[in-house]
């Protein structure tokens, strides 16, 4: 979550606030594209990736076989991420999604894992994710649409048939050729899409 202006003055006092990262929607949404793949060269550290989850998301540390998939995610490789129920799946997606540039694309066939997904990103300060799903209206379809082709999506959360969809398909490309990259595609509960 990147804080184009971190440091503002206070209107009281004049005296320059800080603001978290999480809690950073005080500060101007960037909407640049990502042209290219980032990834890291080697393994990050252990230290940094857990401040890294203390910021974001106010954990104290990571589960065992976290650091693993994370570090696979970072490194552009691919990844099949399979921890407990409870184990800590979710984070090693959106972290990775927060640290890489582009968009993550979530895709689960159950309803109530997309609207969790979503309030969970939202409760961590990641106003950029959108969920579109049969749950929504239409006229709330349009709007994730709208955010989508205007750049404003981090964090996509769909159903495996929405890509049967040819609009959406359409709009999975205007997004690609007008802002970058799509950085990583998470599918969840895979037992459950044939």
């Amino acid at each position: 979550v990147a804080v184009t202006d971190p440091y503002r003055h206070s209107a009281h006092s004049g005296a320059p606030l800080a603001w978290s990262r999480p809690a950073n929607a005080v500060a101007p949404v960037p909407r640049r594209p990502f042209a290219s793949r980032m990834t890291v060269v080697g393994r990050p550290s252990a230290n940094l990736i857990a401040s890294f989850v203390q910021d974001f998301f106010r954990k104290s540390g990571l589960r065992d076989g976290q650091k693993e998939i994370i570090d696979r995610i970072l490194q552009n490789q691919d990844v099949i991420g399979l921890l407990p129920t409870g184990g800590g799946k979710s984070l090693t997606y959106q972290l990775c999604g927060l640290l890489r540039g582009g968009m993550t694309i979530y895709v689960s066939p159950l309803k109530s894992l997309l609207q969790d997904q979503r309030e969970r990103l939202v409760d961590c300060g990641v106003d950029l994710a959108v969920e579109i799903s049969s749950a929504l209206t239409l006229s709330e379809k349009s709007i994730a649409s709208q955010q989508l082709a205007l750049g404003g999506v981090r964090f996509l959360l769909v159903s495996p048939e929405r890509f049967l969809i040819e609009q959406f398909r359409m709009d999975l490309s205007q997004f690609r050729a007008q802002w970058g990259e799509v950085s990583q595609v998470v599918i969840d509960e895979c037992h459950c899409v044939s």
